[in-house]
C-alpha cells in the first residue's frame, strides 16, 4: 500500500524515500496541500511472467527457423554430431 507524503517531506527526505522505492519496492503518493498529485513507484526491473514466456517462444521459433535453414543448406553426408566430433579431435 502506498504511503502518502507531502511535498515538504519529499524535499526533506528525498534520499531515504528513493532508497525505499529502489531497495524495498515501496510506493509513495505525493500530495500538495493535501491533494494527491503524483505517485513515486519503482520501475519494474524484471519482465513479468507473460512477457518472459513470449520472449522464450520467439527464441524457440527463431531456433527452429535456423535449424530448418541449416538443414536445407547441409551438404555433408555426415551428421552435424559427426562433424562436431571430428572437429574436436
Amino acid at each position: 500500500m502506498a504511503v502518502k507524503i507531502g511535498v515538504r517531506q519529499l524535499k526533506n527526505e528525498a534520499s531515504r524515500i528513493l532508497r525505499d522505492v529502489r531497495i524495498n519496492g515501496e510506493q509513495f503518493i505525493l500530495t500538495v496541500d493535501g491533494e494527491e498529485v503524483a505517485m513515486i513507484t519503482p520501475i519494474a526491473s524484471r519482465v513479468d511472467a507473460a512477457q518472459k514466456l513470449a520472449i522464450r517462444a520467439r527464441a524457440l521459433e527463431d531456433a527452429d527457423k535456423l535449424a530448418h535453414e541449416v538443414a536445407l543448406a547441409w551438404k555433408s553426408t555426415k551428421s552435424a554430431a559427426e562433424e562436431v566430433a571430428e572437429g574436436r579431435s
